[in-house]
């Protein structure tokens, strides 16, 4: 049995598209996850929500709007959807992942990203 370099060129095509197929399917499988997968474990907290990890906090919006503000790096927030009281959040559209509803900010500092939620979620 020998080595031919040609053969092994021959089924290089072959082998990348199957590779990048699989990493597909593992992106793919890991967002289905995120979106339909079971809450973290642990107690809830208000309402069901349970906080993502990371550095973050309760804001009040109003009466019956409650939000979580978590920084995911110095100038991009997720805002969670907690509460809701009125139902309808200003037609927002919201993303989802295993944590709830949330949107995403890019902006200077968590301050701002209070006044976007208000202007938002606000009455």
């Amino acid at each position: 049995m020998s080595y031919h370099i040609t053969k092994a060129l021959e089924i290089m095509p072959y082998v990348s598209i199957g590779l990048l197929a699989l990493v597909l399917v593992i992106f793919e499988v890991k967002a289905f996850r995120e979106s339909h997968g079971d809450s973290p474990v642990g107690d809830p907290a208000r309402g069901g929500f349970l906080p993502p990890p990371g550095d973050g906090y309760e804001y009040f919006v109003s009466a019956g709007v409650i939000v979580y503000i978590l920084r995911k790096a110095s100038n991009r927030f997720r805002v969670y959807l907690v509460q809701d009281a009125r139902g309808d959040a200003n037609g927002v559209s919201f993303k989802r992942d295993r944590y709830g509803q949330y949107i995403s900010l890019r902006c200077e500092n968590a301050a701002t990203a209070e006044k976007i939620a208000d202007n938002l979620l606000g009455n």
